[in-house]
């Protein structure tokens, strides 16, 4: 579902991305973890090696937005665990150590597994069919759904399709040789994935969820009525998407972030028991 907690597009989609890459690297063969690595975690499929590797990911996210705030575009606010991590980075800046680790000594946000994106964000994705809750990506069912993302993802010369070469390159040359708690020192980081980053996901308002996404005038007035209301701060209002390509129900949510992440959800859900639904 989608709430006052999990109701930002940028998130959806961040939290998307790096899934997909797990998801790339539990199928790839050839990148074979260190043996400190399966010493703590045994294999890929290892529910903590995932949340590590998300953990590790959702902390370059936030310190590559962190060395290039200055570049035009990047917006901050609302990211997940921003305030500590920039309190880190003005004391080590370029120095700053990223652990590769599911336990707290690797978290920039506190209790990072349950608040950070890939926390917030796991329901939902549930929800859609991209993985139940032990991140088992591999189930038949949840094919149809990641057969599109991966679309959506390896557009050619797209934002995403090029910090995706960029960001598996990273991983897949790091999890080799990286140690349990073994540290990343920020300056080891390529700018090209940096930058990567800073550009597909430099605000809500570059990411874009793909074709069935719609604008606020795509909703009827009484949906957007209903989607503004601040004042209760939970509406339960549906209202009719007007858009009869993508015809959907849109969930009248208390902000306009949700709306446009609502219109995200759509574009995965092909036959979701919401579809079409008031």
């Amino acid at each position: 579902r989608i709430n006052s907690v999990s109701n930002d597009v940028r998130n959806y989609t961040l939290n998307l991305f790096h899934h997909h890459l797990v998801r790339k690297l539990m199928l790839d063969d050839e990148v074979q973890l260190s043996s400190s690595i399966r010493r703590q975690y045994g294999d890929k499929s290892a529910l903590a090696f995932k949340q590590a590797c998300l953990i590790l990911l959702e902390n370059l996210f936030v310190f590559s937005l962190l060395r290039h705030q200055n570049m035009a575009g990047v917006e901050t606010a609302g990211v997940l665990g921003i305030s500590k991590a920039r309190r880190a980075w003005e004391q080590d800046g370029e120095q700053t150590r990223l652990l590769f680790t599911h336990s707290k000594e690797g978290q920039v946000l506190v209790r990072q597994l349950g608040l950070g994106v890939s926390g917030r964000y796991k329901t939902p994705l549930m929800k859609i069919g991209f993985f139940d809750k032990d991140y088992q990506y591999h189930l038949p069912k949840f094919q149809s759904c990641w057969s599109r993302a991966k679309a959506f993802i390896e557009r050619d010369g797209s934002a995403l399709s090029t910090l995706e070469g960029a960001a598996y390159k990273f991983l897949s040359e790091q999890l080799p040789v990286l140690k349990y708690k073994g540290a990343i020192v920020f300056e080891n980081v390529p700018e090209t994935l940096s930058k990567g980053y800073s550009t597909a996901f430099s605000s809500s308002l570059t990411v874009r969820p793909g074709p069935s996404s719609c604008s606020s005038e795509d909703i009827s007035p009484s949906c957007q009525q209903a989607c503004t209301t601040r004042s209760s701060g939970r509406s339960s209002h549906r209202g009719k998407v007007k858009n009869q390509s993508t015809s959907s129900w849109c969930i009248g949510v208390p902000s306009t972030s949700a709306r446009k992440a609502w219109c995200w959800w759509r574009f995965f859900l092909p036959s979701s028991p919401w579809r079409g639904r008031r």
